[in-house]
């Protein structure tokens, strides 16, 4: 699309080169104090492409003004000149007003989300740096030999005639946007908490239960009879992961968890405690086996026995003894193996529904919430079901704020550059008008806000405002 733009081959390496910089120097600043997310994780792990996406528009524009003068007779130098010129303040502004959309996710309770803020906010900004401070010399270096102006004279562009519609029929079309503004409005009167997604079945692939994960993930279930991922509870010692433990079997048969919670596991049920004494009992029992009480013994009773006794010596035993099979989901990075507490649910659609994530997760919490010792921090619960009830919880209360302070920040910078001028009222309100109709459409196709949605949802509704023109 570039190339058939421009009709230039060498546009494409002016354009990705500095975008492809950028979108490293992003990632790389970041890493850095106080920020220091040196981790991605799923919300943060597209946002590469989202970056280069985005971030392409500023030189988009800067090359734009530049390949229209040169086709005028410019040199370069004035064709850089005036590219720079007419465009680096409505780019600023735009990259500024990007920063602040997608920084306005840092407002958010969810790391995930505040992350996904800073990283974006950091691109932008880098984008538009990287476009004019590497992007020149690469252009001119590029066009050395004027190959960008031999094309010929710029064709009318579709806009041209857009612009020429508009100004010959304002009223129209004016009618027309105020008549649509109105029916979107009425619709969007129906907005609420309905409109928010809370089947995550129904973000799975389209073929998931007929060949993929869904279909899959049902066989398994039926097999096994539990999930074979876990939630963890992380504890703080073994002792707090034993009183842990206890404490969600018991709640485990009392609403809302009875029924939901298949097992816990902790270090105690796979390794056993008091190794020590029950040695010793052993010890004494192996001596007490003489000769003459093994001769009294039938076949039977004496091939039990010797199970225990007589085959390699009484020792203890650890999680190294253990297959990693039953080990694995207790391993924590320092090696150590006592402080986890597994908690397999029970496999059922519920699990995939909002309502009861919530619920489910909010119990959990409550438990290690009660079982924290005096003076000790409670357990934390760590596991898809309580990351998706975070994400939920994020939604719907940080979301309208994070919006709100995304909008504000817009709004700011468009009075601080064009003061209070004609282009102000119009620039905001085109911006709440672009808004009003993304959502009645939404709400028409019956696409509902998730956590895979939200984050696009806001800020592209905040960026739509800030593309600038030439």
């Amino acid at each position: 699309m570039i190339f058939f733009y421009y009709r230039w081959w060498r546009s494409v390496p002016a354009l990705v080169l500095p975008l492809l910089m950028a979108a490293t120097y992003a990632f790389a600043l970041v890493t850095l104090p106080p920020v220091s997310i040196t981790h991605l994780n799923s919300n943060t792990a597209f946002l590469g492409s989202v970056i280069v996406g985005n971030g392409i528009n500023f030189g988009i524009i800067l090359l734009a003004r530049y390949v229209e003068e040169r086709r005028r007779g410019a040199g370069i130098e004035q064709a850089l000149t005036v590219a720079v010129w007419g465009s680096r303040v409505g780019t600023l502004v735009a990259a500024l007003a990007a920063a602040g959309a997608y920084g306005s996710l840092a407002l958010t309770q969810f790391r995930g989300f505040k992350q996904f803020g800073i990283i974006g906010g950091m691109g932008m900004i880098v984008c538009w740096a990287s476009a004019y401070l590497l992007g020149l010399p690469l252009i001119a270096w590029l066009d050395r030999n004027g190959s960008s102006s031999k094309v010929g004279r710029p064709r009318p562009s579709i806009m041209q005639k857009v612009a020429a519609l508009v100004t010959r029929h304002p009223g129209p079309i004016v009618s027309a946007a105020l008549l649509l503004t109105l029916v979107a409005a009425l619709r969007v009167r129906g907005f609420g908490h309905d409109s928010i997604e809370y089947d995550f079945s129904r973000l799975r692939r389209a073929d998931s239960h007929i060949s993929g994960e869904a279909y899959w993930g049902a066989q398994m279930d039926d097999l096994l009879g539990r999930y074979l991922t876990p939630l963890v509870v992380l504890t703080d010692d073994r002792a707090e992961a034993a009183d842990v433990a206890r404490s969600l079997r018991a709640a485990a048969t009392k609403p809302p968890l009875s029924g939901v919670i298949d097992s816990v596991v902790a270090i105690d049920d796979v390794v056993p405690k008091d190794q020590a004494a029950k040695l010793g009992v052993l010890r004494v029992l192996r001596s007490d086996l003489t000769p003459r009480i093994r001769a009294g013994l039938s076949p039977d009773q004496r091939e039990f026995v010797d199970r225990y006794f007589q085959n390699g010596s009484l020792s203890s035993i650890g999680p190294s003894d253990l297959p990693s099979s039953v080990t694995s989901g207790l391993a924590e990075r320092d090696g150590a193996f006592d402080k986890a507490v597994l908690v397999y649910p029970h496999p059922s659609q519920a699990t995939w529904q909002g309502p009861a994530i919530l619920e489910m997760s909010g119990a959990l919490r409550a438990v290690a919430t009660e079982s924290a010792l005096p003076g000790h921090r409670p357990a934390r619960i760590a596991g898809s079901i309580p990351l998706s009830a975070d994400i939920i919880s994020s939604i719907e209360s940080d979301g309208p704020f994070a919006t709100a302070a995304a909008l504000f920040a817009v709004v700011l910078l468009v009075v601080f550059v064009f003061r209070f001028t004609v282009a102000t009222p119009a620039i905001v309100g085109s911006l709440l008008v672009a808004v009003l109709w993304l959502l009645a459409a939404t709400m028409a196709f019956g696409v509902k806000i998730n956590f895979c949605n939200f984050i696009a949802f806001r800020s592209r509704s905040v960026l739509a405002s800030t593309t600038p023109s030439t």
